[in-house]
């Protein structure tokens, strides 16, 4: 009875220490980063943030986020629990401000780490990557204007973003000539590529009818339906999600929508993925 608790305590700690391995891997780590050089302007005014370039995409001050929307149709609130650790917004809601918003930043680099606060909004947990920068909480500036559906545009002759309230959040196109990751492109029309068919024919993949389109899916959950491996050399990330394991559908589609080199997209089709790797559940 003795060997058998002993090794049942074994094998548990083999778990947690694998568990511990992989989670490693995909947290993050602290960088040094730089200021984001491009000018924003809000519904049409020029407007000075402290912001940073952090994997080729911009993060913003949250409060300084929701400071500039307070009286639009797109406020909200921020709320922090220092019980959990947890940080709340609230659409809708006027913004307190606390001091400090729109303090602008020295130009110099800075050092950002992964913030470990948990985020909600309207009571429903995200899956945001946030860092703290001088003990403030910078968020990717598309991640949260999705969130709270406020356009985001980008000029590629002026470097220029543009945030506009009486529109709604449209996700990143891509053209044949693609922006630094995390920003908008400009509509180009271009000759479209010459292709070679394929040598052996090929089946197109089945996609469920109850499938929605893709712009639609931006929560819920999915079952892996093999082991797949996941790999970002940028991020530090090489793990391999088991068959079975539930994802957010939102991490699946932040990865496809700021089209991330994982080695488990082979193909630039959505539905594939999903209908030959991912069973979605809710």
């Amino acid at each position: 009875m003795k060997l058998k608790k002993k090794l049942l305590v074994m094998v548990l700690c083999a778990v947690i220490v694998a568990a511990a391995g992989i989670a490693a891997l995909a947290v993050p780590e602290p960088q040094t980063v730089n200021p984001t050089a491009s000018t924003v302007y809000l519904n049409g005014e020029a407007t000075a943030f402290e912001a940073y370039l952090i994997g080729g995409n911009n993060y913003f001050k949250l409060r300084d986020l929701a400071f500039v929307l307070n009286g639009t149709e797109k406020q909200f609130e921020v709320g922090y629990d220092n019980d959990t650790r947890a940080i709340t917004l609230t659409s809708g809601q006027p913004y307190t401000a606390v001091g400090g918003e729109m303090t602008q930043g020295d130009g110099k680099a800075k050092t950002a780490s992964p913030t470990a606060s948990r985020i909600y909004f309207d009571g429903k947990e995200l899956n945001l990557t946030v860092y703290n920068i001088g003990g403030n909480n910078f968020f990717k500036l598309r991640d949260l204007m999705e969130v709270i559906n406020v356009y985001v545009g980008y000029d590629n002759d002026t470097k220029a973003i543009t945030l506009d309230t009486s529109k709604e959040y449209e996700l990143e196109q891509q053209t044949t000539q693609p922006n630094p990751p995390g920003l908008p492109s400009t509509p180009e029309t271009t000759t479209p590529p010459v292709t070679q068919p394929p040598e052996e024919p090929t089946t197109s993949p089945t996609v469920p009818d109850n499938l929605p389109p893709l712009p639609a899916r931006t929560e819920g959950w999915a079952r892996a339906l093999q082991n797949i491996p996941v790999s970002d050399t940028k991020l530090g990330i090489n793990v391999t999600i088991q068959s079975g394991d539930l994802i957010p559908y939102r991490y699946l589609f932040n990865i496809y929508t700021q089209r991330r080199q994982f080695e488990i997209f082979i193909e630039d089709a959505f539905f594939s993925i999903d209908s030959n790797l991912f069973e979605i559940i809710s």
